[in-house]
């Protein structure tokens, strides 16, 4: 199972009291992911951390849309 870095964008919320001036002026959050190499395909990546044979007991699935890049760490 291949080992992969994957660079995407993650989405936010708050509970916190913004203008709409300063709302507009957040940044995006830049988040790195490492994991096992699950499935990937147009949709989604997903991303395994804790694996036992077939099992996964830790997962990460993100939307293809929020992915930047995907670096393979480990074949």
């Amino acid at each position: 199972m291949r080992i992969v870095e994957v660079t995407w964008e993650d989405a936010q919320s708050s509970l916190d009291i913004y203008t709409i001036e300063e709302l507009k002026k957040i940044p995006t959050i830049t988040t790195k992911s490492c994991g096992y190499l699950i499935d990937k395909n147009e949709e989604r990546i997903i991303l395994g951390f804790m694996v036992f044979d077939n099992l996964i007991k830790h997962h990460q699935i993100i939307p293809m849309a929020m992915v930047r890049t995907i670096k393979e760490i480990r074949k």
